[in-house]
């Protein structure tokens, strides 16, 4: 999404929050609390599709090059003994299939990797009694690592196709934001008269800065979270020093975390004032306020991991917010 839509994003939480603080004021006017409630589970939806269309793909890039890499490992060491083995007259046709050398695999298509890498499986496997230095195990494991790769290998650019899939439904959910917030205003110029003051402040929450705030962390941090109900804390203390407002917070969860981590400020290292369940690859970015952090008692930053296993979440602070 680009800088333009990111800043348009941000001036429609601003809009939720005027509408949220000012909820007494504005329910004077019937029109207005159903058309907020519907605004804010638009925006909400407008959220949810930026965290899946800008979400990190690299994950699935990743996933494909160590499975080609396990793949490569075993070719290696089963091929160096079935070429042993069939050398000198042995089996020349096999030999050929087990002849191949570090260099030839490196230069291979990884989508063209697990035909040759059946093919030396299954020629190979009659005759593992055979092959020094390998027994059966390998071949299982060969066979593993083939059937793992073979499912990997569309992964990285279905991620990119669904990315932009999500990017394409953005427009019409801003553009249903747009009309909702048109017809806000509608109603909302009837308090010019009335309330000038709570006018001025609704037509300040519609303002688009051209300075969007989302593109550089003032400071990121990777936090191993422990599994099993662990808290982890992460430390505020050197946000706090620069910022005395509520900064911004993105907290980016890798691709198939299962439900169970949530994050929120608490009064010491174990407890939350308020707290948010994190999604498989998320990286929406919230107000700390919005986690209940409070200067003056919730300052511990804490994220729960309920899953079985360590989780790696990376925390993003943004001071401009």
């Amino acid at each position: 999404m680009n800088d333009y839509n990111f800043s348009k994003f941000d001036s429609y939480r601003k809009t939720i929050d005027f509408l949220s603080d000012n909820a007494a004021k504005v329910a004077a006017r019937s029109k207005i609390p159903p058309l907020a409630i519907t605004f804010n589970n638009v925006v909400t939806s407008i959220g949810t599709t930026i965290g899946l269309a800008d979400q990190d793909n690299s994950g699935y890039t990743l996933d494909k090059y160590e499975k080609v890499t396990e793949v490569k490992r075993i070719m290696l060491k089963i091929g160096r003994a079935a070429a042993s083995y069939y050398s000198g007259g042995v089996n020349n046709s096999k030999l050929l299939i087990s002849d191949f050398t570090k260099s030839e695999l490196e230069h291979m298509k990884d989508s063209y990797l697990p035909i040759p890498a059946q093919k030396l499986h299954d020629e190979a496997l009659p005759d593992v009694a055979n092959l020094e230095g390998v027994d059966a195990a390998d071949f299982v494991a060969l066979q593993a690592a083939i059937v793992a790769l073979i499912a990997a290998l569309p992964e990285p650019k279905r991620a990119t196709e669904l990315s932009e899939l999500h990017n394409d439904n953005l427009k019409p959910l801003m553009q249903q934001a747009d009309k909702i917030r048109s017809e806000l205003d509608l109603h909302m110029q009837t308090f010019i008269d009335e309330d000038p003051l709570l006018y001025a402040e609704w037509k300040l929450s519609l303002s688009i800065d051209n300075n969007p705030t989302h593109s550089n962390p003032d400071l990121a941090t990777p936090v191993t979270c422990g599994g099993l109900g662990v808290v982890t804390t992460v430390d505020y203390a050197p946000i706090a020093a620069e910022f005395t407002g509520a900064a911004d917070i993105k907290f980016i969860l890798p691709q198939n975390i299962p439900q169970g981590v949530a994050v929120g400020f608490g009064a010491d290292d174990s407890s939350f004032v308020s707290e948010q369940a994190l999604s498989s690859g998320s990286n929406n970015r919230v107000t700390a306020a919005s986690l209940g952090y409070d200067i003056n008692g919730a300052t511990f930053l804490n994220i729960r991991n309920a899953t079985p296993n360590p989780v790696i979440v990376n925390v993003e602070f943004y001071l401009d917010a």
